[in-house]
């Protein structure tokens, strides 16, 4: 039997770990050699040192060739963790990075499955779901992983069983299927409760309060889209006067993509049709909001992607728009993960050089909207929340009257994407 490595490893002092491995390998030969020195890469790679991590992986290849099922299975997966990781942001990895990681994983798990290694084909399959970022593969991927979990009598595979319960439960997140993902989540949340790691219990319960709150949102809004006249909210226009100005004055060519988020029934879609823009998309949480706006616009409707989800989930994938507008979401956004969830999507979404058209709540606007919270603001306040990736390009106020008479005070930005 190899070297178990776990007591040796603190994942949060990658120094001492490397310190712990080398002094286990001053006594250690064969497999048990080369797999200590699969781990002194990997506390490199923790550390961002992946080159030298590479070189020593490199080194022990002649030797890895000969050794069992666990060292090459080691060898395979600190190799593609020096290529795509968690410890790499993900602008940083070419394409060619990813399929060179990619060989690496699916090598791990090769030799994986074939020693009946479950925990470290586990481990393998989690590390492909950095080089398939697309929602619909990682929960592929994810649900890879749970059957093995399910299927092993393991402890290396069965301590998996969180993690990977909250990756499947992400996955169907962004793919919309909440309920599915809320599921998951709360079977991942009852098992970190039978552990003593408090933060890992605190990330688990964010996760299911992060999913109910998005349930909350989609009830909410599927509610009024179907038992009110939407002619008749609040935030209704005939026109979006101020947002069809701000983007005509981007002189934008017509077949820039296009996204509004939140869009629903709004009548924006039809404005920016109008205006000869060939490639738009309308994207909302509430099914019945779609339904309103593709109604009202007839066969016009199939020149346009529409798309149902979770904005602050939803996986955007290659897609790079010219423009994000956003007329009163961020303002229902009161949590600061949420936002920062949107401002992660905004930078995901936008190609270098686009623009984020957002109107919010100014900071002397509504409390409330649509019986909901919301959190108004200021420009300054959104300039400086934007600034590590945008700057800013105009600023604005207005007054919206809405169909009752209401005065609500909107602040309108334009911002560019480094």
């Amino acid at each position: 039997m190899a070297i178990d490595v776990a007591p040796l490893w603190e994942f949060s002092d990658p120094a001492l770990s490397e310190r712990r491995f080398r002094d286990a390998l001053e006594n250690a030969s064969g497999d048990d050699a080369l797999i200590l020195q699969t781990q002194i890469a990997r506390t490199f790679g923790l550390r961002k040192q992946f080159v030298p991590a590479r070189e020593l992986l490199k080194d022990l290849e002649p030797k890895v060739a000969a050794a069992g099922f666990e060292a090459k299975a080691r060898h395979a997966l600190e190799f593609g963790r020096t290529l795509a990781s968690a410890a790499h942001p993900p602008e940083s990895t070419t394409a060619e990075e990813r399929e060179q990681a990619r060989a690496w994983y699916e090598k791990a798990l090769q030799h994986a499955t074939a020693g009946g290694l479950d925990g470290l084909a586990i481990d393998s399959i989690h590390m492909l779901a950095f080089v398939d970022t697309a929602a619909a593969d990682q929960l592929t991927w994810g649900q890879k992983a749970l059957a093995i979990v399910q299927a092993s009598a393991q402890p290396a595979a069965k301590k998996w069983e969180a993690s990977v319960r909250n990756n499947v439960g992400y996955a169907l997140h962004r793919v919309g299927r909440l309920e599915e993902a809320m599921a998951q989540f709360e079977q991942a949340l009852r098992i970190r409760e039978q552990g003593t790691n408090e933060e890992a219990i605190r990330s688990a319960r964010w996760m299911v309060e992060w999913t109910r709150r998005a349930m909350d949102r989609k009830h909410h809004w599927e509610q009024i889209y179907r038992t009110k006249d939407h002619r008749q909210v609040s935030w209704y226009a005939d026109h979006v006067q101020t947002s069809i100005e701000r983007i005509r004055d981007l002189n934008l060519p017509k077949g820039s993509p296009l996204l509004d988020v939140g869009g629903g029934a709004s009548t924006l879609v039809d404005d920016l049709v109008g205006m000869g823009f060939t490639n738009v998309t309308v994207m909302d949480l509430s099914s019945a909001a779609l339904e309103i706006a593709q109604s009202r616009m007839g066969s016009r409707a199939t020149a346009v992607h529409w798309i149902e989800g979770d904005l602050l989930a939803h996986d955007f994938g290659g897609s790079r728009f010219s423009l994000w507008h956003d007329r009163a979401v961020f303002h229902f956004l009161a949590d600061e993960a949420d936002r920062t969830s949107y401002r992660d999507r905004a930078v995901q979404a936008l190609a270098a050089g686009g623009f984020l058209v957002l109107s919010v709540f100014a900071d002397d606007g509504p409390l409330k909207c649509s019986g909901l919270e919301i959190k108004r603001h200021g420009e300054r306040e959104i300039e400086d929340f934007f600034a590590e990736h945008f700057k800013p390009v105009a600023a604005r106020r207005s007054v919206h009257l809405a169909p009752g008479g209401a005065e609500q005070r909107f602040v309108h930005l334009v911002l560019q994407r480094k």
